[in-house]
């Protein structure tokens, strides 16, 4: 999941960002007077998934893309599925 800011989201695609959205710009008061700080982050990638090293390797070829990533992302697939990998 990929989420942008909408005031990035704005600039990048004026025509297509809802007007109604905006960023968290303040700070957010709870329960109790908890406070949870506004940050400021234009954009923010969520990743899932049942298999650490392939999480991990997928957050690494999307922050930095590697000329060979069709290579090992195809060998960890074959290797996944081995039947010597199987329980």
């Amino acid at each position: 999941m990929a989420g942008f800011r909408p005031e990035l989201w704005r600039e990048a695609v004026p025509d297509d960002a809802p007007a109604e959205l905006e960023g968290f710009n303040e700070d957010l008061i709870g329960i109790d007077d908890f406070v949870m700080p506004a940050t400021q982050h234009d954009a923010v990638l969520w990743l899932s998934g049942s298999a650490y090293d392939a999480i991990f390797d997928v957050a690494r070829e999307t922050i930095a893309p590697s000329p060979h990533r069709h290579r090992r992302l195809d060998a960890l697939a074959r290797s996944r599925r081995s039947p010597a990998n199987r329980c």
